[in-house]
């Protein structure tokens, strides 16, 4: 599993992960170092706090591209710009959806 690289990814402490998940931070440590197995519903609560699936936090995730991650910076950036820059946003990307369609 990527639980360290995730973690880190969100700018996340293992003290904060573990009291999100509501265990002791020791527990989560043993998760991340994989001396201790998580169960589905520490599993499913990670991938949440992570904004990811289950797939992607055990690495079934194909080698794709991290959607989830890539719609959140995505977002971020949209909230980040002015009216005029979002309107050209939505322009240059209407044409590239255009230019490069993908699978429907």
């Amino acid at each position: 599993m990527m639980l360290k690289e995730y973690r880190l990814k969100n700018g996340l402490t293992q003290e904060q992960v573990a009291d999100y998940l509501g265990i002791p931070k020791k527990t989560y440590q043993n998760y991340e170092r994989e001396v201790r197995d998580a169960d589905s519903d520490v599993l499913c609560a990670l991938a949440d706090c992570y904004g990811i699936t289950l797939d992607q936090l055990v690495g079934r995730d194909g080698g794709g591209s991290d959607l989830a991650a890539n719609i959140k910076q995505l977002e971020s950036l949209y909230v980040s710009m002015s009216d005029d820059g979002r309107d050209a946003l939505m322009i240059v990307a209407s044409g590239l959806a255009e230019r490069f369609p993908g699978r429907e």
